[in-house]
């Protein structure tokens, strides 16, 4: 599972890069912007549900969840960050 989502996230940088190199940075910044709000809120949402689970396992799966939708924040709030001070993330 981890493996598909790692693949993703490659062909998003991907996109990004090339999004970066033809010019389109401001769009490129508000869009990361979104995700980010967007992947934030699911998560605040999934985070509350976890917390009326009681199966031991789809807790750990669920955790693992947050903790890959953790990363997207962190990682996408520090491209733009990067973008938005005229440096290079890639």
């Amino acid at each position: 599972m981890f493996g598909r989502w790692v693949h993703l996230e490659i062909e998003v940088r991907s996109n990004h890069e090339q999004r970066h190199h033809a010019g389109e940075r401001k769009q490129l910044v508000q869009d990361l912007c979104q995700t980010v709000a967007k992947v934030f809120a699911q998560w605040e949402q999934f985070n509350d549900l976890i917390i009326v689970c009681r199966a031991w396992r789809h807790k750990e799966m669920a955790g693992s969840l947050l903790h890959w939708r953790a990363r997207v924040v962190y990682f996408y709030h520090i491209e733009a960050t990067m973008i938005e001070c005229s440096k290079n993330p890639y």
